[in-house]
């Protein structure tokens, strides 16, 4: 339950067959910390402005009950699992959701008036993920799966990739909801519109009739 000041020019992962659990603080300094393999913290992971924590694939990385990361810096998701407990608003931290799954329990807004990037994975868990007032979702690339429920307050903008899964969009008063994608079944996630939705795509547009 001590501390860990890592400090690298490059990326720290450790063999995906170990495991490692902190309940101290981690202090990431400089370079990119990869929790590659199964890593379960249950204290301060704090990031220094330029650096990385990135969950990549192999095993599953829990943020349980004490956990906290703070400081600034870029969160990624690049594979495996992401189990996370604590409610986590985001205010400070560049994110980015490329591949894996995350799992949130206590749920997660995106806020601060910063942009943040879904590009490929699932979303899931039972305590959603909210775009709050201000801020941006930018959803591109790869295809995507939604099993909770994501909660659009400020602006979501939907270019590339199909969005499927058991979950829902939901985007609120006051939220823009800007579609450019087009295609057949591109949306097969249920959704409600309070707010406003721009569609711009080049074709047709629609929803999986299930």
């Amino acid at each position: 339950a001590g501390t860990i000041n890592y400090s690298g020019t490059g990326a720290f992962n450790q063999l995906n067959s170990n495991t490692f659990s902190s309940s101290g603080t981690l202090n990431i300094t400089s370079g990119i910390w990869d929790s590659y393999g199964n890593q379960a913290f249950n204290g301060p992971i704090v990031m220094s402005a330029g650096t990385q924590f990135r969950v990549q694939s192999g095993g599953t990385t829990s943020l349980n009950a004490g956990s906290s990361i703070g400081g600034t810096g870029t969160f990624a998701l690049t594979g495996g699992t992401l189990n996370q407990v604590p409610a986590w608003s985001i205010s400070t931290h560049t994110v980015q959701i490329n591949s894996g799954v995350w799992n949130t329990t206590g749920g997660v807004t995106f806020g601060n008036a910063q942009s943040y990037t879904w590009s490929g994975g699932t979303l899931a868990g039972a305590g959603g993920f909210t775009v709050a007032i201000g801020s941006s979702l930018v959803v591109n690339n790869a295809a995507k799966t939604l099993n909770t429920t994501l909660t659009n307050n400020g602006t979501m903008a939907w270019s590339a990739g199909g969005i499927s899964g058991s979950g829902s969009i939901q985007n609120n008063v006051g939220g823009t909801f800007n579609i450019s994608i087009s295609g057949v079944n591109i949306l097969s996630a249920n959704s409600t519109n309070a707010g406003t939705i721009n569609y711009s795509g080049t074709g047709a547009f629609n929803q999986l009739n299930s």
